[in-house]
């Protein structure tokens, strides 16, 4: 009989890629917004920079839901492979 089902290692070796993405993402989303908040009002304002900041509003939004979903798809992938685990012990 053949391989049938998940390699475990492999699917906690992703997991752990998943999980160091997101939270880089959030790391980066974290410095950006420290970096933006020091420059806008103090050293930049106005209209373009009140649609930067509007603008950045909405970026680092996008960034904080695909770090939460790249944590989710983390999670997901940690729990098939202990699923594979469990279900592997038994034969």
């Amino acid at each position: 009989m053949g391989f049938f089902g998940a390699d475990v290692d492999e699917l906690l070796r992703l997991s752990g890629t998943l999980r160091r993405a997101s939270e880089t993402m959030a790391e980066v989303r974290s410095a950006l917004t420290q970096e933006f908040g020091a420059l806008v009002p103090t050293h930049w304002s106005g209209e373009d920079a009140d649609a930067f900041m509007a603008q950045w509003a909405n970026d680092s939004e996008f960034l904080r839901l695909t770090a939460d979903d790249l944590l989710q798809t983390s999670n997901s992938a940690h729990d098939q492979a202990e699923q594979q685990r469990d279900t592997s012990s038994s034969y």
